[in-house]
């Protein structure tokens, strides 16, 4: 395979998940937000999962990074200076951001009955109006 079909192919999975990381969290009710899960509200879930993807995709090295009053101490790492431990990190980032979807889709179902729709790998991406559930 090469370089450029490789990137593409990671450009368009990136794409895929964020925007099911969108779809994902327009599904969570309101009433959902602040209820606890693993010893955590459903918003700090969501949280984490948002602050893995800033930090491994949009900013590894902005070492002037302030994190918000309610982030705990030691939640993330800072990238290695290794681009072999930088690449395994970003492919590795899609599993850690899945499972914390599943997680998050776990509850809207456990709770409402509403399963969140996911693109899989070649679904079209949705207009601006769309169901949000399967």
């Amino acid at each position: 395979m090469d370089q450029y079909t490789m990137t593409a192919i990671i450009k368009e999975q990136t794409d895929r998940a964020l925007c099911e990381v969108k779809n994902v969290i327009d599904c969570v009710p309101d009433d959902l937000w602040n209820k606890n899960y693993c010893d955590m509200p459903c918003w700090k879930h969501i949280y984490h999962m948002l602050h893995s993807l800033d930090f491994w995709y949009i900013n590894p090295r902005d070492r002037e990074f302030t994190e918000p009053p309610f982030h705990e101490k030691d939640l993330m790492e800072y990238p290695p200076d290794c681009e072999y431990c930088r690449f395994t990190l970003i492919l590795a980032q899609f599993r850690h951001l899945h499972s914390h979807m599943g997680m998050i889709m776990g509850f809207i179902i456990d709770d409402k009955g509403l399963w969140p729709r996911v693109l899989g790998l070649e679904m079209p991406f949705p207009g601006e109006e769309y169901d949000k559930y399967l």
